[in-house]
């Protein structure tokens, strides 16, 4: 016979649960002594399944694909926020490095002067024979002048590790220099050592000037 409009009408309102409690009790006692119809709510039912089913998949899959979305631009977000951030802060070191750099350098030439050895005194230079540290030290100043400081800290510190090696010029005066050229290297901490066995030795003609520059590079 084959299902009519009515009891098709009444299988859509029984699958969405539309019915009352009686119309229920009603269409399932039809349903148990027919066949046919019983067949035809199975079917129905299942197509209301499979499309609740795949409806609620799309979603799920359309809201997984919102949070992917959501999470990958959050993460690049912050990666990049990182970045930049990383970036600002290695640009603010490299400008601390070079702004201290500049400052040890201008202060090593405010303290720098020319020294003058026993060698250049013409009552007693013409006499004297200069030995091969004493000529070496002369030299590392004149390298610091010329601003060759690199080299001079290699000189000067083979010089004060052998000190009873220099003949008419005092330990200090490698010391004093040494510090300077150290400055001008941007090693601040190898010069302060040195600045400071200045300060205290007394007898050196450049205490004072170490404790001037000691009380600056605080």
């Amino acid at each position: 016979m084959g299902i009519n409009i009515e009891q098709d009408q009444q299988i859509d309102r029984y699958i969405k649960g539309q019915m009352s409690v009686s119309e229920i009790a009603e269409f399932e006692t039809l349903i148990a002594n027919d066949s046919e119809l019983s067949e035809e709510v199975e079917l129905q039912t299942a197509i209301a399944k499979a499309i609740y089913k795949k409806n609620m998949l799309n979603v799920v899959n359309g809201n997984k694909n919102k949070v992917i979305k959501h999470t990958f631009t959050r993460k690049t977000i912050v990666q990049i926020t990182s970045l930049a951030a990383a970036a600002c802060f290695a640009g603010i070191l490299l400008f601390s490095h070079f702004y201290q750099l500049h400052t040890y350098n201008q202060l090593s030439d405010n303290y720098f002067t020319v020294y003058q050895s026993v060698y250049d005194m013409p009552s007693r230079g013409e006499a004297l024979v200069m030995n091969s540290s004493d000529s070496l030290l002369i030299n590392s100043i004149t390298l610091i002048k010329n601003g060759n400081s690199e080299k001079a800290v290699a000189q000067l510190t083979t010089i004060i590790t052998k000190p009873n090696a220099l003949q008419y010029i005092e330990i200090d005066v490698a010391q004093w220099y040494l510090a300077l050229a150290q400055l001008k290297e941007g090693n601040k901490k190898e010069a302060v050592k040195l600045i400071e066995q200045l300060k205290l030795n007394k007898e050196s003609e450049f205490a004072l000037k170490a404790e001037n520059l000691l009380g600056e590079l605080e």
